[in-house]
C-alpha cells in the first residue's frame, strides 16, 4: 500500500467532480446537495482521507501575504494573469490569503532586485514572481527559500533559484511549434526573421532557442537572417520590423517571440501592400492580435493561457501550506493553444491547463 497521503484532489479525481465541490463537502461550507455530500464523504472514507488539522489551525491564525512581482505591460497579458491570481485567492477565501502586488512597467531587473532586497528584511508568507532575469536574481530568491518562503516562478523562469516550481508555457516547445508552422508552410530555401523581447529573460531565451533548434533539426532549408530585440516595446518592434520589410524583400517568414513583439510586427505589416508581406507567427492573445489573425496579417499565434498561470500559482501555494505537498514537479505547463483565423472562437473561452495541481 502506498504511504502517500490522500488529498482532496485525489477524491475529486476519483469521483470526476471539481475540487471545490469536495472542499465544500469536507469542510461543511457553502451550498451542496445532501446526496453529493454523502457520496463525497463515503469516497473520502474509502480512500482513507485524513483532514490536515495542522493546516486548519494555521489558517485560523491570520493572513498569509503573497507578494507578487511582475510587469504591468503588455496589459492584455498581465492583467489576465492577475485575474487568475485573484480567482485563486477567492477559491480559498477561508485560508486568509492576501496579495501584495509590486508591479513594474515592463520587465525590470533593477527594480526587482531592489524589491527582493526589501523582502529579505520583511519577508512575506510566499512569493510569486516573473523574474526579469534568468539568473541574476538567484541570490535573493535562494535567501528567501532558505528562510522557508515558498517561491513560485510564473510565465518566465529562474531555474537555479531554489524556487518551488515554475508555472507557464513549455517555452522551448512553443518556439519549436512556431518553427514547425513556418517550416511546413514555406517551401524551398528561404530566410526568416525574429523579433524578440528581452534576451536576458528565460521565457524569450528558451522560446528562441527552441525555434532555432527546430529549424536546424527539421527544416534546414530555412535559415535565420536576423534577430531584433524590442524589449517588449510594440513601437520599437514595429520600427525594427518595418526597416527590414522595406530593405529585404526576400524574407519569407517572421516569428514574434512575445505578445508585445507580435503587436509591433503586425502594425508594421499593416503598412505594406497585401500579398507582399512575409508569413508571420506570433505569441499571445489579445483582441488586437485576434483582429490580425482574422484579416490574415498574422497566420498563427501561440496563446500561453496567462489566467491559468496565475490561478495555479495560488493552487500550488495552497497545497504547499495546507496539504503539506512538497514533491512538486520542476515545471507545470499551461496548454499551448494554437490560434488560427478559424479557431479563435473555440480556442479562447475555455482555458484548460495541461497539467493540473
Amino acid at each position: 500500500m502506498s504511504d502517500k497521503r490522500v488529498t482532496i484532489n485525489d477524491i475529486a479525481r476519483a469521483l470526476e467532480i471539481s475540487r471545490g465541490t469536495v472542499d465544500r463537502a469536507m469542510h461543511n461550507r457553502g451550498r451542496i446537495d445532501a446526496d453529493t455530500r454523502e457520496m463525497i464523504l463515503a469516497k473520502a472514507e474509502e480512500l482513507g482521507y485524513k483532514p490536515n488539522k495542522v493546516g486548519r489551525i494555521l489558517a485560523s491564525k491570520g493572513t498569509r501575504t503573497i507578494t507578487v512581482m511582475m510587469p504591468r505591460l503588455p496589459e492584455f497579458f498581465f492583467a489576465e494573469l492577475a485575474r487568475g491570481l485573484e480567482e485563486g485567492i477567492l477559491l480559498h477565501e477561508e485560508a486568509g490569503f492576501a496579495l501584495d502586488c509590486r508591479f513594474t512597467e515592463r520587465h525590470d531587473l533593477k527594480a526587482q532586485r531592489a524589491g527582493l532586497k526589501s523582502l529579505l528584511d520583511n519577508p512575506p508568507s510566499g512569493l510569486v514572481i516573473a523574474p526579469a532575469h534568468a539568473s541574476e536574481l538567484n541570490r535573493y530568491l535562494q535567501e528567501l527559500t532558505a528562510a522557508g518562503i515558498p517561491v513560485i516562478c510564473i510565465n518566465t523562469d529562474a531555474p537555479d533559484s531554489g524556487r518551488l516550481t515554475f508555472i507557464g508555457h513549455d517555452l522551448a516547445a512553443s518556439g519549436r511549434t512556431a518553427a514547425e508552422i513556418l517550416g511546413k508552410a514555406i517551401r524551398g530555401p528561404a530566410k526568416l526573421g525574429v523579433v524578440t523581447g528581452f534576451p536576458e529573460l528565460a521565457a524569450h531565451q528558451e522560446r528562441l532557442e527552441g525555434f532555432r533548434r527546430e529549424l536546424q533539426e527539421s527544416h534546414p532549408r530555412l535559415s535565420l537572417a536576423w534577430v531584433e530585440i524590442c524589449r517588449d516595446d510594440p513601437e520599437q518592434a514595429a520600427k525594427l520590423a518595418a526597416e527590414h520589410l522595406r530593405q529585404e524583400k526576400y524574407i519569407a517568414g517572421i516569428f514574434a517571440v512575445s505578445g508585445a513583439a507580435t503587436l509591433g510586427l503586425c502594425r508594421a505589416l499593416a503598412g505594406f501592400p497585401a500579398g507582399e508581406s512575409p508569413m508571420a507567427v506570433g505569441t499571445d492573445y489579445s483582441p488586437e492580435i485576434a483582429d490580425y489573425l482574422r484579416t490574415g496579417l498574422l497566420f498563427a499565434a501561440l496563446d500561453q493561457d496567462p489566467h491559468a498561470q496565475g490561478y495555479y500559482a495560488i493552487q500550488a501555494l495552497y497545497r504547499y501550506w495546507f496539504e503539506d505537498m512538497r514533491d512538486f514537479l520542476s515545471s507545470y505547463h499551461t496548454q499551448v493553444n494554437l490560434l488560427l483565423k478559424n479557431t479563435l472562437s473555440r480556442s479562447i473561452p475555455e482555458r484548460n491547463p495541461l497539467y493540473r495541481l
